[in-house]
């Protein structure tokens, strides 16, 4: 049996914890606000049309109407309009007011004719034709915003529960865990806008019960001299420590991170270690 480098019990990093919590309590809250307040806005939304909808099958043609604003294109994707409609009623008065409503995948033909349909018993409640006829894309816009909200909700339930289940597995390693090691199978960098961030991804598999492949990664910053923790010279594995199952394997940052390793401990432990990779390689 190869000699352990590690002593349990283990103390975690309070770093690790603090940051644990902290990116739990965000995935939580922002995946609840996304989830529903994107559905309750679009809720407002549909109220709009179907009202706006309703009153073009009852409504008072306008006399005239004009409307001038702007269109903003979302990607080519969504396009919103914040629109100033002014019109003449029956009566010869003149009201004005603005309509805001959205399309999926199209947009306004702009040199379509203006017409305008009012409540008579309240002019300044109308309606207008564009709207009506972006009608069918702007319920695809309600639909769309609404399940993004929804989708949102859910990745962040996603990243909500691999916070959870990366903490109970350092929590269980602490205090119950084999010293081994898994194969480095690829390193990407991670960049932003071309440049790099120093942000490195170390990927590995893992194999469940079911005999199922699993990718997995760590992220360290090597601008920070941060590496995973390797456990060969070559640096073609990675140190762990493995839980029971069905806790993943804790990958550890060669500053012993998730673990509180104090620095006076740190030299001896990396000398263990060292000496254990020279005597595999002997035995190889």
């Amino acid at each position: 049996m190869r000699p352990k480098v590690l002593q349990l019990p283990l103390r975690l990093h309070p770093g690790f914890v603090r940051k644990s919590y902290l990116g739990l309590c965000a995935a939580v809250i922002f995946g609840l606000a996304a989830a529903i307040i994107y559905p309750v806005m679009e809720l407002g939304e549909a109220r709009k049309l179907m009202d706006a909808t309703a009153l073009w099958q009852t409504g008072t043609d306008a006399e005239s109407a004009s409307v001038e604003g702007h269109e903003t294109s979302h990607n080519f994707i969504l396009n919103s309009y914040r629109l100033n409609v002014e019109f003449v009623d029956q009566t010869g008065g003149q009201h004005k007011g603005k309509v805001e409503f959205d399309s999926l995948f199209a947009s306004v033909d702009q040199k379509a004719p203006v017409h305008v349909k009012y409540d008579p018993q309240n002019p300044d409640r109308f309606t207008f034709s564009w709207m009506i006829d972006m009608k069918a894309t702007a319920w695809a816009s309600i639909a769309f915003m609404s399940l993004i909200g929804l989708g949102i909700g859910l990745l962040c339930l996603v990243v909500a529960r691999q916070l959870i289940h990366k903490l109970a597995a350092a929590r269980r390693a602490a205090v119950d865990a084999v010293e081994s090691s898994v194969a480095l199978v690829k390193i990407v960098e991670i960049r932003k806008n071309g440049r790099a961030t120093g942000v490195m991804k170390y990927q590995y598999n893992t194999t469940g019960a079911a005999g199922k492949t699993k990718r997995r990664e760590v992220l360290f910053n090597v601008k920070k001299q941060q590496a995973p923790l390797y456990f060969d010279r070559a640096g073609s594995r990675m140190f762990v420590l493995q839980p029971p199952a069905p806790h993943q394997p804790v990958v550890l940052r060669n500053d012993f991170y998730p673990f509180d390793v104090s620095e006076h401990d740190r030299p001896a432990l990396l000398a263990r270690l060292e000496r254990l990779r020279g005597e595999s390689e002997g035995e190889a």
